[in-house]
């Protein structure tokens, strides 16, 4: 879907994300549920977390197998301990914010939106109407709300290895009036331990 950048277009994407984040996540199928003390509310904990994990797992055995890898790396500062200690850090300032926790589709890439642009449909009232779809959810689940929004944003600029153009990444104002639809949109459980998620903490 590369119109993404054309307003009727994100409008269209925000406002399907606002919907998708509204979903209760007692409603979602293997959602994990972190219950804590019976004082606290329970919440549900972020996938994220969890792929880092896995990720970090995953370099370790192969990094082990090949010292070679290990040294290049090692070139660019890049190791498993500052992984690590960058995961910590990052979970932290997570938690901090007390960002909202909803179902989360994990994986917008603009090929996983189906938008229809209603040329040539006939509805009921006889009116052509746009609509976007979100399709893929195999990775979905509870995650931080910002996560998705970032992801998709990033997609604008492209992912491919010699395609990428940070030009195209959306520009303030774009974000700014992506982020107001999404909010309009938004029905979030209202959880007194949980801050709200407003516009300036998302843009």
């Amino acid at each position: 879907m590369q119109n993404c950048h054309q307003p009727e277009v994100y409008a269209l994407v925000a406002a399907q994300l606002g919907k998708l984040h509204s979903v209760p996540l007692q409603d979602v199928p293997g959602a994990i549920a972190i219950t804590g003390d019976s004082t606290r509310p329970s919440k549900h904990e972020p996938c994220i977390w969890n792929a880092i994990a896995k990720f970090i797992q995953l370099a370790d055995g192969a990094l082990s197998r090949n010292s070679n890898l290990t040294a290049e790396f090692r070139a660019f500062g890049v190791t498993l301990e500052w992984a690590r200690r960058d995961a910590t850090e990052l979970r932290a300032l997570c938690e901090a914010e007390g960002m909202p926790v909803v179902f989360a589709h994990n994986d917008l890439l603009l090929a996983n939106l189906m938008y229809n642009s209603g040329a040539g449909r006939d509805s009921l009232d006889g009116q052509q109407h746009q609509e976007v779809t979100f399709i893929d959810f195999e990775f979905s689940g509870p995650n931080y709300a910002p996560y998705d929004v970032a992801y998709h944003f990033n997609e604008f600029a492209g992912v491919e290895a010699g395609e990428i153009d940070y030009e195209k990444y959306p520009s303030p104002e774009t974000r700014s009036d992506w982020i107001r639809i999404y909010l309009q949109h938004l029905q979030l459980q209202r959880n007194p331990r949980v801050s709200p998620l407003d516009r300036k903490s998302v843009v």
